[in-house]
């Protein structure tokens, strides 16, 4: 995450970070990561139905990541940790660490002990991969 009202570099693990007028009467910023634009962030007023047609596609096409397996994320003090499908990702301090777990008891202990979550049964995807 980055200060939206500061100017100058951001310095954070994965970058220097800046983030600067984009130009154009709209009032639009770019974000820049080692000097190079990544985004740009469209600073006009939402209404929150604007989102509904991206929130429908995520949560039913076949296509989207969301549908084909489970995805679970936190935001940690250090870092983040995912739990997508069988597959444990924790960072922390800006080192990444990966693991499978091996069976649905260590999913669902996952499930518990990163996020809080505690499952019946390990979740099933919408839309599986063929």
């Amino acid at each position: 995450p980055l200060a939206f009202g500061e100017r100058g570099e951001q310095t954070d693990p994965g970058g220097v970070f800046r983030i600067v007028p984009a130009g154009g009467p709209e009032g639009d910023l770019d974000v820049l990561r080692d000097g190079v634009p990544r985004y740009r962030l469209e600073t006009r007023p939402r209404l929150l139905s604007d989102f509904v047609t991206g929130a429908w596609w995520h949560s039913t096409s076949p296509t989207s990541g969301f549908t084909r397996k489970p995805v679970c994320s936190l935001l940690t003090e250090t870092g983040r940790t995912t739990l997508s499908d069988r597959v444990l990702t924790v960072t922390a301090d800006g080192e990444r660490t990966e693991r499978t777990l091996a069976d649905d008891a260590e999913v669902l202990a996952a499930y518990r002990t990163h996020f809080g979550i505690d499952l019946p049964r390990v979740p099933v995807p919408l839309h599986p991969r063929p």
